[in-house]
């Protein structure tokens, strides 16, 4: 399950976007809409493999690099 807190482990339900758009152009107040796709909750899980392939790639591209400077600095 896509939790909203979580940064990453989910994005928005591109279901009920199509159908909060004309609830939005017409300023309606209650946006809820029911959806088989989301169950609702207007967030839908990103697959297990692609969150840790980006987490990779970020840390290919930001972490190792600093920590191995970091370590030739300190071993020299």
């Amino acid at each position: 399950m896509a939790d909203a807190s979580l940064h990453g482990n989910g994005e928005k339900c591109p279901a009920c976007e199509l159908r909060r758009d004309p609830l939005r152009d017409a300023a309606e107040l209650d946006q809820a809409v029911e959806c088989n796709f989301c169950g609702g909750t207007g967030r839908v899980g990103r697959a297990v493999a692609e969150i840790i392939r980006e987490a990779v790639q970020w840390a290919a591209a930001n972490y190792w690099p600093e920590r191995e400077a970091r370590w030739r600095q300190d071993n020299g």
